[in-house]
């Protein structure tokens, strides 16, 4: 096929002019190199979300995103109802938001009938109706259903964290 040796030139004249790239593809100027073969935007590097599966992209971390506060030796995000740094620094001195009380603490409102159990004893989930596609082990998240292969994969789909909050690897609260 002849095709393929001129797509290749092509790609290679693109990627010349775009700027130089690194092993993973990655244009260093605009992106980070997850060393896993995948690229993502420098603006996810240190905002509290791990993006890489490896979570390359919250470690070695000096300084944090807008979004996230440094603690505990990585960048926790900040305001999100999620208390990860062992002070709390991470959720003080955020805008009030409504709460629901369960067992021996409160949780953010917005986390109740998420579909992730927030509270010990799950009450927070309990008398909730979830569309029929979220089903299963599925996770809902930002208004929507996620397939239950999302969770635990070390990429933060949702928004808030859902999908990996409750992992072996995820920092407790």
């Amino acid at each position: 096929m002849l095709l393929l040796p001129a797509l290749a030139a092509a790609l290679s004249v693109v990627m010349l002019a775009v700027g130089s790239v690194n092993a993973a593809g990655c244009d260093p100027e605009v992106g980070f190199s997850c060393g896993e073969g995948r690229c993502i935007d420098k603006k996810y590097v240190c905002d509290g979300n791990i993006n890489c599966n490896s979570g390359a992209d919250e470690r070695n971390c000096t300084a944090c995103a807008a979004t996230a506060v440094f603690c505990g030796g990585r960048c926790a995000h900040k305001c999100d109802g999620i208390a990860r740094c062992e002070d709390g620094a991470d959720e003080v001195g955020c805008p009030t938001r409504p709460v629901f009380a369960c067992d021996s603490r409160t949780v953010l409102a917005s986390k109740q009938c998420d579909g992730i159990m927030n509270c010990d004893n799950g009450e927070d989930e309990e008398g909730c109706s979830f569309p029929e596609d979220c089903r299963g082990g599925a996770v809902y998240c930002d208004n929507r259903c996620w397939p239950a292969s999302i969770r635990c994969d070390r990429v933060v789909w949702c928004s808030d964290g859902a999908d990996e909050k409750g992992c072996p690897w995820w920092p407790s609260a």
